[in-house]
């Protein structure tokens, strides 16, 4: 039979080798993100790792204060000189990948912008009028 201090001792464990273990997928789940990022942009990611940087309390896109995990990374353009980013995740959610300012080929700028404008749906511009006669019909509906 366990007494009572072996019993907390226990589950204390536990509950430290489970965070750890969330921890770890984090950080392997921002490598791929970052990863996924670089490529989009025709970046080289150095060394293939991230390293964290800061937890914090920060505030998401729906000015929430949330606890975030701020991982930095390095990269390079053209091979010569590194970079420093760094990736927000708010448990399993990218909040937001910042690069610093880097040179880059024009051409290559040309066709990736290309490339993302293509894929990207145009966005419509309404009127406060327009948006105001839609909302009445759908509150009517």
């Amino acid at each position: 039979m366990l007494s009572p201090l072996e019993l907390t001792i226990i589950i204390i464990v536990a509950i430290g080798l489970l965070w750890w273990w969330r921890i770890h997928g984090q950080r392997d789940y921002a490598l791929r993100c970052i990863k996924r990022h670089c490529e989009k942009l025709n970046l080289t990611l150095l060394d293939g790792y991230v390293a964290l940087k800061a937890i914090t309390f920060k505030r998401d896109g729906y000015g929430k204060l949330r606890f975030a995990r701020i991982y930095s990374f390095e990269f390079t353009v053209t091979g010569e000189q590194r970079y420093t980013g760094t990736i927000t995740l708010f448990g399993y959610h990218v909040g937001n990948i910042e690069l610093p300012p880097y040179p880059f080929n024009p051409q290559q700028a040309e066709e990736t912008q290309g490339s993302i404008v293509e894929n990207r749906p145009h966005p419509t511009i309404l009127t406060l009028d327009d948006y105001k006669k839609r909302k009445n019909t759908h509150e009517q509906d």
